[in-house]
Order: structure tokens, then sequence, then C-alpha cells
């Protein structure tokens, strides 16, 4: 992969995974997740380390990006469910390991909706990698 189109490639997947992960915890999944989490643990959101939050968003960008083009994996289709499956395995990683050594989690529930959440979000982050990568190799 060239280096410039691993950059675009990271950069737009970190932006859209970004404002996903707010849209889907911020937003749709707020009182769901609040409902099955140790909320003593959780930042409010004025305290929120937002360059932190950022940083995590550019290194699941870079990753995902670096993953599809280096798997050889082609087609949107294709792509796609490769980035559920690394979205929901890396969430199931943290996800079960979590509830097992912490109390981030109160129930089983928390951690079956924070695992398909992060392989939902993985996947959209990763379709819209594929679209820009998918251009790039067409545009060649």
């Amino acid at each position: 992969m060239k280096t410039n189109k691993l950059i675009v490639a990271g950069l737009i997947g970190s932006i859209v995974h970004f404002f996903l992960g707010w849209i889907v915890y911020g937003v749709l999944l707020m009182n769901t997740m609040q409902s099955h989490t140790n909320q003593s643990i959780f930042r409010k959101d004025d305290e929120m380390i937002f360059w932190s939050i950022i940083l995590g968003s550019l290194c699941f960008g870079f990753l995902l990006s670096y993953i599809l083009e280096k798997s050889k994996v082609t087609g949107l289709k294709n792509r796609n469910s490769l980035s559920v499956l690394v979205g929901l395995l890396m969430a199931a990683y943290i996800n079960f390991s979590s509830f097992g050594t912490s109390t981030v989690y109160i129930d089983i529930v928390g951690v079956l909706t924070d695992t398909l959440a992060g392989g939902l979000v993985a996947g959209f982050t990763g379709w819209t990698i594929s679209l820009y990568l998918d251009n790039s190799v067409n545009n060649k």
C-alpha cells in the first residue's frame, strides 16, 4: 500500500469512527449502556479527554485501513464483512476480558450490546474506507 493511500484511508476511517461512535454510543445506545455499565467509573461529559478519544479513533482507522488493504480482500461486500468481523472480535476480546476482570459491566447484556455495536461501527467504518480504496484503485 502506498503511504499516501494509507494516510487518506486511515484519516477517513478515523473521522467516520469518531462521529459514528458518538452517534451510536453517545446518542442511540446511551440509556441502554448506562443501564448495563458501572456509571461510577466513567468521566462526566465535561471531564472527557477528547484528544485521547480522537487518538483512539485514529488508531482504529489506521488499523482497519491497513488490514483491509493488506488482506487483499476486494469489493465493498467482502471488505465490509471483514470489517464487521474485525470489529466484533476486537470488541468481544475487550468486553469479555473487562467483564471477567473489572466492574465496567453490570451484566452480560452490556457486554453483548457493546460487542454488537462495536461490530456495527467497525463495519460502517470499513465500508467508508473501502469506498475510498475501491475508488483509488479505479482512478489509477
